[in-house]
């Protein structure tokens, strides 16, 4: 386990990160079983956490904007679909659309 990881009774707490953090981004992937997993991850997230939240979930192509609705009715802060060319803010969740890959760049032009 990384030496950066917060453990609480035997779980990762990111809810515990500390003032001096060197995070910039939470990413999260899921597969079968994940909406559940997903759902208790993010219900306790509010506005005020310090990481946009990138989530890659294995889904039918039918079914994206459906969980992204769904998230958004457990959590306090906004979910979305991701799209092309955003700056993820952070206390924001983004969801990557079914049948597609997240790309993460540090230049935005």
């Amino acid at each position: 386990m990384p030496d950066n990881a917060f453990l609480y009774e035997n779980h990762l707490d990111i809810w515990s990160i500390p003032d001096n953090y060197d995070y910039s981004i939470l990413i999260v992937g899921a597969s079968t079983g994940g909406p559940e997993a997903l759902k208790t991850l993010i219900t306790d997230l509010g506005p005020n956490f310090p990481l946009p939240v990138l989530i890659t979930q294995h889904i039918d192509s039918l079914f994206d904007k459906q969980l992204a609705s769904w998230l958004s009715t457990v959590t306090k802060v906004p979910v979305e679909l991701a799209r092309d060319n955003i700056h993820p803010q952070k206390g924001h969740v983004y969801l990557a659309p079914s049948d597609h890959h997240l790309e993460i760049s540090t230049s935005f032009e």
